[in-house]
């Protein structure tokens, strides 16, 4: 939220994805915390560091009521997230 919000004073909208460009009201959202691992190969190996992330962030996420999301690069751009392939 706080990265959306310095960017869009900026301007500066190249590497968002238009699902977080076109979100305008953050007062009713739920939060996700994402983990975007460029590398990450096959989809069954990101569950290890979506289940530590979870296990060790327990208590913000029930404080924020928010959970955690662990992608590879192709996933963030299908959830559009990000646009094309991410740069180091």
């Amino acid at each position: 939220m706080l990265l959306t919000t310095v960017l869009m004073r900026n301007e500066n909208l190249d590497g968002m994805g238009d699902k977080i460009k076109s979100k305008k009201d953050y007062a009713k959202t739920q939060f996700t915390f994402i983990l975007v691992i460029k590398s990450a190969v096959g989809l069954e190996w990101l569950s290890g560091p979506q289940i530590e992330l979870e296990t060790r962030l327990k208590h913000i996420l029930k404080i924020w009521n928010a959970r955690i999301l662990v992608l590879n690069e192709e996933l963030a751009v299908e959830h559009g997230l990000v646009k094309g392939s991410i740069t180091a």
